[in-house]
Parts: C-alpha cells; sequence; structure tokens
C-alpha cells in the first residue's frame, strides 16, 4: 500500500517506525483494557514497556513493516524528483 499523506511542500512524509506502528496496533487494546479507560500517558508507558521487552523475532514484523514502507517512501520521493525535473525542464 502506498504512502499517501502529505507534508509541507507535497512531499511525502516520513514512513511510521516499526514503534509507531506497534503502538498504533497495542494503544487501543491497552485504552479500554479490564473495562475502565486509561489515560494517554500511563498507556504510553505500558507500550514503551511491552515494545521494550519483545523478543527479536516478535519486533520482526513491525521492523519488516517499516522496512517496506520506508522503500516505498524513497522510491516515491525519488519519482517525485524526476517529474519535478521534467517539469521544470519542459517548461523552460
Amino acid at each position: 500500500m502506498p504512502y499517501k499523506r502529505k507534508t509541507r511542500g507535497g512531499k511525502p512524509a516520513r514512513p511510521a517506525t516499526a514503534y509507531a506502528q506497534f503502538n498504533k496496533v497495542k494503544a487501543p487494546e491497552l485504552m479500554n483494557a479490564g473495562g475502565q479507560a486509561k489515560l494517554f500517558r500511563d498507556v504510553g508507558k505500558e507500550v514503551a514497556g511491552l515494545w521494550k521487552n519483545l523478543t527479536p523475532e516478535q519486533k520482526a514484523p513491525y521492523l519488516a513493516r517499516h522496512a517496506k514502507a520506508k522503500e516505498q517512501w524513497e522510491h516515491g520521493g525519488a519519482l517525485a524528483n524526476i517529474y519535478i525535473y521534467i517539469y521544470i525542464t519542459l517548461s523552460i
């Protein structure tokens, strides 16, 4: 899935890190765990502790997703630069 979010200047945003992707999955689970809502800072601390205690094998899927997203981001940025160069060259 290509990265679609844009930032200032029309450049694609950097892909989420492996930890950020892990946080996106785990934080909602922990927010209402036990039937009681928790504070955002408490959930953040729990997620950080879980990430720290993961084995390399458990982190592998998140690291692979990050690597794939980063590759797409780098390829998309290079392609965008080529289009900009062609546009500028043709408009002169």
